[in-house]
């Protein structure tokens, strides 16, 4: 019997593979993955940092602590985020429509993931009026 190759469509990589693809199908849209802990304040304010050593998720009220989150820029320099949980429960999406009220961001819960195609889901934060789509991005998952 042979396994199917990593690279073959629809066998999703392993998972220590897997934000490498996604980062590659990104840059093909003209995205770059900017870092893989976040703070949704810097979707507003670029500039926010942290006091102490990084990212924290206990002193943070916009830490994102969703599985597989990512903090992304486009070719035009917009941040926006991804997160790709295979799960998420009521107060993790309360905490999101919380923050995102407060920060005056956008939300979309999309079923295609760039992640892990089939296993996840993808949440795309974004600001108000943001032109980011995931169309392009599942456009790319079924070639």
């Amino acid at each position: 019997m042979t396994m199917p190759d990593a690279a073959e469509p629809g066998y999703p990589p392993s998972s220590g593979d897997r934000t490498d693809v996604q980062a590659a199908r990104a840059r093909v849209l003209g995205f770059r993955l900017v870092q893989n802990q976040i703070c949704l304040k810097k979707l507003v304010d670029p500039a926010h940092r942290h006091s102490g050593a990084g990212v924290s998720t206990h002193g943070c009220p916009f830490q994102f602590r969703l599985g597989q989150s990512r903090l992304w820029r486009t070719a035009a320099g917009e941040l926006f985020a991804t997160a790709e949980p295979e799960q998420v429960d009521l107060a993790d999406l309360e905490w999101l429509q919380t923050a995102s009220r407060e920060l005056g961001l956008a939300v979309t819960l999309d079923g295609r993931s760039m992640y892990n195609p089939g296993y996840t889901f993808t949440i795309l934060i974004t600001q108000q009026g943001s032109s980011v789509s995931l169309d392009p991005l599942a456009r790319g998952l079924s070639s």
